[in-house]
């Protein structure tokens, strides 16, 4: 009988030593696959997943969870640089797909080039005021040029202003500062201009919740960041 009892101890140690090596890459295979047909497109997509006991995983709970993609496309949105780090997160499975419902980001790095951005922004209803638009990331400002329709004539115009972090996933563009060539433009006109260019750039759709604390502007680049390691 003591026998018995130690085998079966044994037993039910392998089984949990298996299920500790077996689940989280299984989990984060099921997961990775997901993402990718979420997300319109990526170069590069690997999910890591970490949880003691294992068996967590099997009720949807992960202790640890972690993203690193490249020229990742969500939503129209080109992201060339992702990555995360999320703890404490619910799992479920939601019509047939793994999916992240719940978990704290306790690190972000996103990093979206001046060209990828200036496609994506083309297609923004704001902004289709504009023809011939372009925005330039500097090293401490945003510069948005285009030209405008008024009374019949293209005005050129630039706008200046930064990025700044609205909510958790969300950031917009402030602008301060706008010029326009030699033509007088009521001041109300500027001022609905310049408060209709105020647009934003959601990240809640992404499928795993995200904490955005500031916004970083590069030469030819703007990253987003949340916690640091």
């Amino acid at each position: 009988m003591r026998n018995f009892k130690v085998l079966l101890i044994i037993f039910i140690l392998l089984i949990l030593a298996f299920m500790q090596f077996y689940l989280p890459e299984s989990i984060s295979q099921r997961l990775s696959s997901t993402l990718r047909e979420e997300v319109d497109k990526s170069d590069r997509l690997e999910v890591d997943i970490d949880s003691f006991p294992a068996i967590e995983l099997l009720i949807g709970r992960v202790d640890n969870l972690e993203i690193s993609a490249d020229n990742l496309i969500i939503d129209s949105l080109p992201i060339n640089k992702f990555e995360g780090e999320f703890k404490d997160l619910k799992v479920k499975k939601i019509e047939g797909q793994w999916q992240v419902t719940e978990g704290k980001n306790t690190y972000l790095n996103l990093k979206v080039l001046e060209k990828a951005l200036n496609q994506y922004l083309v297609s923004r209803e704001e902004l289709n005021i504009f023809d011939k638009f372009k925005m330039e990331l500097l090293k401490n400002k945003v510069m948005m040029t285009g030209d405008i329709q008024f009374f019949n004539a293209n005005v050129n115009i630039q706008l200046a202003g930064n990025f700044v972090v609205k909510d958790k996933d969300t950031i917009v563009f402030n602008s301060d500062e706008l010029a326009v060539e030699n033509i007088i433009i009521p001041k109300s006109l500027i001022e609905q201009i310049k408060d209709k260019l105020q647009f934003e750039i959601d990240f809640a759709d992404l499928p795993f919740p995200v904490e955005i604390q500031q916004v970083n502007l590069e030469e030819d680049s703007l990253k987003i960041l949340g916690e640091n390691r």
